[in-house]
């Protein structure tokens, strides 16, 4: 196994040295990488080599999330109709995160169409290049519509101290909702309870 955490500007080169080097794993961050080319090549060198690859979604372990998951698996807030993943931070930071969550809620459907849009220039000389502003709409396969937005367009969340922790990801039903807010704790509405339910939960890297 070969197991690497560095800037995305670097990711071609290292998982090259670790298919040369023999890895059967290569384990990395996202994102994947800075240009659908650079995905392209990247995708070819370890299929070529047999090299299987991963990349960590760490907060669907945190049990704030882990809570959201089992409310809606439940069928606690009825049949889902709407999941969605808000974050203020920037594309290249939270945008897969958000993605992967929302299909973890809704039982890792696959996505029938896509439809975004972008907007502002100023994030794209960070190391993590990206627009100042993400939304978009997911259609998936099980019916269900899906929403994200990621920047600084994207609805603040004030329970929240720290802008990479200020994302909302949950799940709307036809008799409640439930979701999780990755630096406080989880929130639902069900059929069976009365009013707002929560507990504690923070993903916290400080």
């Amino acid at each position: 196994v070969f197991c690497f955490c560095t800037p995305p500007q670097v990711r071609v080169d290292l998982l090259k040295v670790g298919i040369h080097s023999g890895a059967q794993l290569i384990a990395y961050e996202k994102p994947v990488a800075l240009s659908m080319n650079e995905a392209i090549e990247i995708r070819k060198a370890v299929q070529d080599a047999g090299v299987k690859t991963v990349v960590s979604h760490q907060h669907r372990y945190g049990k704030h999330y882990q809570k959201v998951r089992e409310i809606i698996s439940s069928g606690a807030i009825g049949r889902v109709h709407t999941v969605y993943g808000h974050s203020v931070g920037w594309m290249l930071h939270i945008c897969s995160h958000l993605v992967d969550y929302m299909r973890w809620y809704n039982d890792n459907a696959r996505a029938e169409w896509v439809m975004g849009q972008a907007a502002g220039r100023g994030k794209l000389v960070d190391n993590h290049p990206s627009p100042d502003y993400l939304a978009g709409f997911i259609q998936f396969d099980n019916g269900v519509r899906g929403t994200i937005e990621c920047g600084a367009g994207a609805p603040n969340v004030p329970e929240v101290d720290y802008w990479w922790r200020k994302s909302r990801i949950g799940a709307q039903g036809t008799e409640g909702f439930a979701e999780v807010l990755t630096g406080g704790g989880w929130r639902a509405v069900t059929r069976d309870q009365k009013g707002v339910i929560s507990g504690d939960g923070c993903m916290n890297y400080d």
